[in-house]
């Protein structure tokens, strides 16, 4: 049927998905006033029209035809007002909003008839700065509030149907983004290099938080070198799961990844794919030490940095005095975790002064950090927080842990419940009264198992096996978190 375009609202630039890369989030609309609409929520019914419909992005822009997504009907609307609409999209149930350019058609075969449409360039844009850079097909819901404006009313207010917080939806829409720039598999291998050849049998599975490659498209791992090794030249290649499954490099698209000249020593630079014309080369390393070898795969980046064993938790919570600072451990130089008590604030150090290499303050959204940032990170409410640090993204999560006790077939209730201790003002030690039996047990926060450890009592490992018990009878309980490794120990009553 034909239509007549009436009213493209939110004059948003066009993103490109060329370079969605440096895509920014559109600013939201002018601040309306509480003017009321001409219409009333009994006035309209809007409904989705994307039923079960997967909207291919780069088909529907290849064909430059506009999707439609969301119709509203009414018979209430003057001429002398135009529609609008403002269109919202969030990962699915993440209620996380980003807005979307829309405009609004008009039926002239059904003048009651508006239909909400989006562009699959736009979309694209947002779905790609605001949700996921993955290609893979994903639903996303969309919701959409509508307003209403004499049409020679040149004044940026507008009237919002319903009010200016009644979205309809939110609507299940299911995409399938534009085809990815790079392909990025869900495993990539360190390849060392003898004599210009990889030695699968020395490959290395580097380590990936996160599920989708595309958002976390860091790997890492720990890579020690000695004085001898560092003197002829260590060499190195990048090799994605499929070649590693192969054994061997071929001229497969995307099927390595190293430098663009044989032999660059540099411990950072561009990562090269193997791709069209261009083959990846063998990289080296001449200088000895203790690495963490980082390869951002969508970003195309490597970097060889000093492998920290410890950073320093340094804030209110010990006066911010270093003296005081409990430390976090890592077992892969690029996670890290540990206790710490804490207050209002916090920042994280590899060493323990404000000169270190490290010196971590908040970054510029909830959970990032960024290294000489002279922002602290908020902590919630005072207490013992398990905290997780990730150094190559720069990002951590503090875990308020509320109760820690013991559980196991050694102990009292079995492994259906925790024995609670009782901590010390500061937290960092916790005491109790517990009759253990034979078997073994574990140490578990918060009733719950996300945060658990076992080993051996004068080690304990997080997320390790049992622990033997110490034996039958009734014991003084005390668990140290005060320093590392972090221990548990029984004095027999």
């Amino acid at each position: 049927m034909n239509k007549i375009a009436l009213y493209g609202l939110m004059a948003l630039s066009t993103v490109a998905f060329a370079s969605c890369d440096g895509y920014e989030e559109p600013n939201p609309p002018a601040q309306s006033n509480a003017q009321e609409s001409i219409l009333k929520t009994d006035d309209v019914t809007v409904a989705s029209i994307m039923g079960e419909e997967v909207f291919d992005l780069a088909a529907y822009n290849a064909e430059n035809k506009d999707l439609e997504i969301i119709t509203l009907t009414t018979t209430q609307l003057p001429d002398i007002y135009e529609l609008g609409a403002e269109v919202e999209i969030s990962a699915k149930g993440a209620g996380n909003w980003a807005p979307v350019e829309a405009t609004v058609v008009r039926s002239t075969d059904d003048p009651s008839v508006y239909t909400v449409n989006v562009t699959a360039d736009d979309l694209q844009g947002v779905y790609y700065g605001s949700i996921s850079k993955a290609p893979a097909q994903n639903e996303i819901d969309v919701r959409v509030r509508f307003t209403t404006n004499l049409k020679l009313n040149t004044a940026t207010q507008v009237a919002y149907v319903g009010g200016l917080d009644n979205y309809y939806g939110p609507y299940t829409m299911n995409i399938k983004p534009f085809p990815a720039q790079v392909e990025i598999e869900d495993a990539y291998y360190f390849v060392p290099c003898e004599n210009g050849q990889p030695n699968f049998a020395k490959a290395i599975l580097l380590s990936h938080t996160g599920d989708n490659p595309y958002d976390s498209p860091l790997f890492t791992t720990s890579i020690t070198i000695n004085e001898a090794m560092a003197s002829s030249g260590y060499q190195w290649i990048v090799v994605p799961e499929s070649t590693y499954a192969a054994g061997k490099i071929t001229d497969v698209a995307y099927g390595a990844w190293g430098v663009a000249n044989a032999g660059e020593d540099a411990l950072e630079g561009t990562l090269v794919p193997t791709v069209g014309n261009i083959t990846a080369q063998i990289g080296t390393v001449t200088y000895a030490g203790q690495y963490l070898f980082t390869a951002d795969i969508l970003n195309a980046s490597y970097s060889f940095t000093e492998a920290i064993p410890n950073f320093w938790v340094i804030g209110d919570g010990c006066d911010w005095n270093f003296a005081n600072a409990k430390q976090l451990f890592t077992d892969d130089y690029s996670n890290y975790m540990g206790f710490a008590y804490l207050k209002e604030w916090v920042k994280f150090t590899s060493a323990p002064d404000w000169s270190a290499l490290y010196n971590l303050g908040a970054g510029d959204t909830d959970g990032s950090l960024a290294n000489g940032s002279n922002n602290n990170c908020s902590v919630p409410t005072p207490g013992l927080y398990w905290i997780n640090m990730n150094l190559p993204e720069l990002s951590y999560k503090l875990n308020h842990v509320t109760t820690l006790g013991l559980i196991g077939d050694a102990c009292p209730n079995g492994w259906d419940a925790s024995v609670a201790l009782t901590p010390s003002d500061d937290f960092l030690t916790w005491t109790g009264t517990v009759t253990m039996g034979d078997g073994t047990f574990k140490i578990r926060a918060n009733d719950a198992w996300d945060i658990n450890f076992g080993g051996e009592a004068n080690n304990l490992v997080f997320n390790a096996g049992n622990i033997p018990s110490p034996g039958a009878g009734a014991y003084n309980v005390t668990l140290n978190l005060n320093q590392l490794p972090y221990s548990i120990t029984f004095v027999k009553k």
